[in-house]
This record gives C-alpha cells, structure tokens and sequence, in this order.
C-alpha cells in the first residue's frame, strides 16, 4: 500500500455560487467546485439512489456536449 500523494492533489478553492437543480425523481443537485489549478469540477448529490449511475451519464453529457 502506498500512501496518498497530497501534494498532487488538487485543493478546493471555492464553490460556484449557483446550483442546478434536475427535474427527476429525486431532484438531484449539480454542484460545481472551483480548484486552485482554475478548472471546475461538477458533482452530483442526492440522497437514496447510487450515483455511481449518475456519474456516468454525466461523463456521457461531458463526452458529448
């Protein structure tokens, strides 16, 4: 085993002020995470259902669009 590389790893530097909200079952949550590399990272939450799903339909919209 071997010890995590935090000092690859990329720190949060803020949050997107805004949050979509999803029109399904559960009312999902996109929220969007701003790092200090100045990229934005978008995660799903919810509670009750896997997201593991959801993950990759978003990688599909990402692919995609």
């Amino acid at each position: 085993d071997t010890e995590p590389q935090v000092a690859a790893h990329v720190q949060v530097a803020g949050f997107d002020p805004d949050v979509r909200v999803l029109e399904s079952m559960q009312f999902p949550k996109i929220l969007v995470l701003r790092g200090e590399d100045g990229k934005d990272y978008q995660f799903v939450a919810k509670g009750g259902e896997d997201l593991r799903k959801d993950e990759r339909i978003q990688a599909l919209f990402r692919v995609i669009g």
